[in-house]
């Protein structure tokens, strides 16, 4: 569906808004000379650039006041920031260990210095030991993956030659914490195993044979994992030194900067829905079409913001009540950017309609071409909708899956989509 609004609307600005902004409305009935001003075109290109430079302003403001993790975060980074992080938590040196006798889960070979050795491992496989804390799983909620994925494989794992956890409970742990958020799809579990191989110093993705064959990722353990059952007098002091080596990360951020987070966020979601009371008033001034186009396209992309937006005040203290209270309010810009969209069309009509009064001379024009404020009004509104189909919304069309055959088809299909939301505005 969101693609169908997709093509609607792009079809709607490029089919119907765009020659109106160059030639004028349309009159079938009446003979239309079109004079040629190049300076008339320059400014409402310029209008146009304006209107999508305005809400990508708009947008990146957000970001930034939000942290990247809340609002309507649609950036999708190849390095992120938080994989950089990721990286300088681990430590570059290797530390040493005593090897003793421990219980066996399982064994593995492994070739160290050319010579094949015997080590027994200690497995876990309990993916409760893998779970943070509800306010941290908040914090982590909205970022994109994979800097979530990879955010959350550093600290609730850490480095240990002499263990393993079963890619199993790495899966279920990570899917449990964020399925149920549908603004950020949760990463597909081979890349996350993948990525836990990358993170950690000699981890790997390795198979531990025995009664049931176990796939592991060696060389890691959860930061609570228990101790173990048998442990020799020397491994107390070689763990603790092992330790005392280790880098410390950062504890969780307190409550007050989770409360802190989803308050911004709420600010943003106000004032995006100005935004979008913006376009909305523009867009039923411009045609009823057009504005039934972007009606949808709003209403499909922002549920699942919404939904998100509603888990994290959850997460962060919000009762439900209250939570649903604070959405209704920021709801309330939607109502204030429409109210705005249609004082300024207004103004725009009522300048226009003097300029045309004064023999269609208007001195107060731009750069002598006689247009004024309410003929830019139109231009900047087609940026501004250019922004909306193009950056704001493509972006959750270009996610794809490492199943080639069913993103393959998901492709085909929403391109048919965009296809025929494109062809509707051609009747």
């Amino acid at each position: 569906m969101v693609a169908f609004a997709v093509g609607g609307l792009l079809g709607d600005t490029i089919f119907h808004l765009l020659p109106e902004i160059f030639l004028g409305e349309a009159a079938p009935d009446h003979a239309r000379f079109v004079m040629v001003d190049p300076n008339k075109n320059l400014l409402l290109g310029v209008a146009i650039l304006v209107g999508f430079l305005t809400f990508v302003a708009m947008d990146k403001t957000l970001r930034i006041a939000t942290g990247g993790e809340g609002g309507h975060d649609h950036s999708h980074t190849h390095k992120s920031e938080e994989e950089e992080e990721v990286k300088r938590i681990e430590p570059s040196a290797e530390t040493s260990s005593v090897d003793a006798p421990r219980e066996t889960n399982g064994s593995i070979r492994s070739r160290k210095g050319g010579q094949d050795k015997h080590k027994d491992l200690e497995i876990l496989e309990d993916m409760s030991a893998l779970r943070l804390d509800p306010e941290r799983v908040g914090q982590l909620w909205n970022m994109r993956e994979p800097g979530r994925a990879n955010r959350w494989l550093s600290e609730v794992l850490e480095k240990d030659d002499d263990s393993g956890v079963t890619q199993i409970a790495i899966w279920k742990s990570y899917e449990s914490a964020f399925k149920p958020n549908r603004d950020v799809p949760v990463l597909e579990a081979t890349i996350l195993i993948h990525n836990a191989s990358k993170i950690f110093e000699n981890a790997s993705a390795q198979i531990i044979e025995g009664p049931e064959k176990k796939f592991i990722i060696k060389g890691v353990r959860p930061r609570s994992m228990p101790k173990k059952v048998e442990e020799s007098p020397v491994q107390p002091m070689a763990r603790e030194v092992k330790q005392s080596l280790k880098p410390e990360i950062p504890a969780s951020e307190p409550s007050q900067s989770i409360r802190l987070s989803a308050y911004l966020n709420l600010i943003a979601d106000f004032t995006h829905n100005i935004t979008d009371g913006l376009a909305l008033s523009s867009s039923f001034y411009a045609s009823p079409t057009l504005g039934a186009t972007t009606t949808v396209a709003v209403f499909f992309h922002e549920i699942p913001h919404e939904v998100g937006d509603f888990a994290l005040l959850i997460q962060s203290g919000f009762s439900k009540r209250k939570a649903m209270g604070a959405q209704f309010v920021t709801a309330l810009g939607a109502f204030l950017g429409t109210c705005l969209g249609i004082a300024v069309q207004e103004l725009g009509k009522a300048d226009s309609g003097s300029g045309n009064s004064a023999g269609g001379m208007n001195p107060g024009g731009f750069f002598g071409t006689g247009l004024t404020w309410g003929d830019m009004l139109l231009p900047f509104t087609a940026g501004t909708f250019l922004y909306v189909g193009t950056v704001a919304v493509i972006p959750e069309l270009l996610e794809t899956g490492p199943n080639q055959r069913e993103e393959t088809r998901k492709t085909l299909s929403q391109f048919m989509a965009m296809f025929l939301g494109a062809g509707i505005m051609l009747a």
